[in-house]
């Protein structure tokens, strides 16, 4: 396997063993409400999570659908995951560690994949389309939902510079037209791109790192930078009762495999 991708699951391993904790405590939100809205499910559905992590989407799907599994690269937010599962007796999910890149599964066996919050970690983004579009049935679909960043290259090559400092496993906030762009060039004909914006209180952002890491310290100047006329950070700061908040634009993009 190529060194690249194998320091990138290595370090998303690393990473995501420290922030596992913080992510099975977080809940379904109404965003994520929004985005299992807009797919269409069907009680008979066998669904992939690709990149799944604690199982948020997992879980929020499988009241809907006959069954999901999950995949995630990283063993203890797959824990997380089964814990979350056990704990709202949702007994239709199982769980299994695989890359997003070579899944374990037989070609055509799934009626739609999906994926949140993970194609900006993925090296080779149209890879993983690619790979959902293998094991996707004819007439099934993927619905990928992750950040997206402004068109403009010099605003998105700032938020993307920032998101690394947090966490160095980020690749890349893809633009809109590049995620389904992307997405059709795996196979899928493009079905909705649909966007959502969520604010976030950056005290709030990153949970795992102290207030005053150094990484948090720096981003914290740079949205401070913008507010007080400085170059656009492509996360569109704000002051909200005296605290300070950010914006992310969340992009769904759902494709679906021709029959």
């Amino acid at each position: 396997m190529n060194n690249d991708i194998e320091a990138q699951y290595e370090a998303i391993r690393q990473e995501y063993r420290k922030q596992s904790t913080a992510w099975g405590r977080a809940p379904i939100d109404a965003h994520l409400q929004w985005v299992v809205a807009q797919l269409d499910l069907d009680p008979q559905f066998r669904v992939l999570d690709v990149a799944a992590g604690s199982g948020l989407f997992s879980r929020a799907v499988a009241p809907h659908v006959g069954s999901v599994i999950a995949t995630d690269l990283t063993p203890e937010m797959l824990e997380q995951a089964r814990a979350r599962a056990r704990e709202t007796q949702l007994t239709n999910i199982t769980f299994q560690q695989a890359a997003a890149e070579t899944l374990p599964l037989p070609d055509a066996s799934i009626d739609l994949v999906i994926s949140r919050y993970a194609v900006h970690h993925f090296l080779s983004p149209i890879a993983v389309f690619k790979e959902a579009y293998r094991v996707v049935r004819p007439g099934g679909r993927a619905a990928f939902v992750d950040m997206v960043a402004d068109e403009n290259p010099a605003i998105r090559d700032n938020q993307n510079r920032l998101e690394r400092i947090v966490d160095e496993t980020h690749t890349e906030v893809l633009a809109p037209t590049r995620l389904t762009g992307e997405l059709v060039s795996a196979g899928f004909v493009l079905e909705k791109f649909l966007s959502r914006e969520v604010s976030m209180l950056f005290e709030n952002w990153q949970s795992f790192l102290a207030q005053d890491a150094p990484s948090r310290l720096a981003v914290r100047r740079a949205l401070e930078e913008e507010l007080a006329g400085g170059p656009p950070t492509g996360l569109r700061p704000f002051i909200h009762e005296t605290h300070l908040y950010f914006t992310h634009t969340w992009g769904l993009a759902i494709g679906r495999k021709a029959p």
